[in-house]
C-alpha cells in the first residue's frame, strides 16, 4: 500500500516543481514587459499592472515554496529570490522616474 501513496506524493511534487516554474516564467516575462515600458518612459497604468500582477505571481510562488524543502531544492528558492530582487529593481526605477519627473509616487510603486 505505501506504493500509491508514494506514487501520488511525487506526483503532486511534481505537480508544484511545474506550477512554480510556470509561474516563475510567467513572471519573468511580466516583468520583462515592465522593464521595457520603463526603458521607454512608459509610466502609465499599465506599468502599474505589470508591476501588480508579478507581485501576485510572486506571492503565489511564496505560498508554493511552503511545501519545498530548502536544503534540496534550494534552486526553487533561488529563483523565486531572483524574481523578488528583479520586482524590487522595477519598482524602485519607476519611484526614481517619479521623482526625477516630480510625480509624486503611488501606492503601487511600492
Amino acid at each position: 500500500m505505501t506504493q500509491p501513496t508514494r506514487h501520488a506524493s511525487a506526483a503532486s511534487a511534481f505537480g508544484r516543481h511545474a506550477d512554480l516554474a510556470r509561474k516563475a516564467n510567467l513572471c519573468s516575462k511580466v516583468l520583462a514587459e515592465g522593464r521595457r515600458h520603463v526603458q521607454l518612459g512608459r509610466f502609465e497604468s499599465t506599468l502599474h499592472q505589470l508591476v501588480a500582477r508579478a507581485a501576485e505571481l510572486l506571492e503565489e510562488m511564496d505560498e508554493l515554496l511552503v511545501g519545498f524543502d530548502p536544503t534540496s531544492e534550494w534552486r526553487e528558492f533561488a529563483m523565486a529570490a531572483s524574481l523578488h530582487r528583479d520586482i524590487e529593481s522595477l519598482q524602485a526605477a519607476v519611484t526614481a522616474a517619479r521623482q526625477k519627473s516630480g510625480a509624486a509616487p503611488r501606492a503601487a510603486d511600492g
